[in-house]
């Protein structure tokens, strides 16, 4: 079944426990779902392909590097 949007998020929050699945960030309002095989590529939107991701962990993964400066 195709999510989309704020169903897809809550369908993996719910399954994944609402936190990022690398950093463990809680803040539920800012996690967004990362496609591990991409769309593009063929990817899908089955849980198995989709991770829950603060935006840090996301564009980290994305670019290899933290955007974030301490």
């Amino acid at each position: 079944m195709a999510y989309r949007g704020s169903a897809l998020k809550k369908k993996v929050a719910k399954t994944r426990g609402g936190i990022c699945e690398r950093c463990k960030e809680n803040n539920y309002a800012i996690l967004q779902i990362h496609h591990k095989k991409e769309k593009h590529k063929g990817g899908s939107e089955e849980l198995e392909n989709l991770e829950l991701l603060c935006p840090n962990c996301h564009v980290t993964h994305h670019l290899g590097r933290s955007l974030w400066r301490f």
